[in-house]
């Protein structure tokens, strides 16, 4: 017969900091003519988000006013766009947030 003994190991806490650079695509791929930004910014402030194609052809841009905190953008009406990769960028007073897009149908 084997002696039962009992053996712990340590356990170690660990903390994840806040996401204060939050920046997202969601969903992604899309599949719509819509889709929203996840964006966390420093201030309230109006950004730029500017959206180009994978040659640096600007396709869609608008300005959209955030608050200090977690935020989320819609953008809608991008039926029109072909199937492919996007690059969009969130640009806050001289800090840009960038992400790629995979548009589907």
């Amino acid at each position: 017969m084997r002696n039962a003994a009992a053996r712990y190991s340590v356990i170690i806490k660990t903390e994840t900091p806040p996401q204060a650079e939050l920046f997202k695509i969601v969903p992604n791929p899309v599949a719509g003519s819509e889709f929203s930004l996840l964006y966390s910014s420093s201030e309230d402030a109006i950004v730029t988000i500017r959206i180009n194609d994978v040659t640096g052809r600007l396709v869609h841009t608008v300005k959209e006013g955030v608050n200090k905190g977690q935020n989320v953008i819609y953008i809608k009406g991008i039926p029109a766009w072909l199937p492919g990769i996007y690059f969009v960028s969130v640009n806050n007073k001289g800090d840009q947030k960038r992400g790629k897009l995979v548009k589907t149908q």
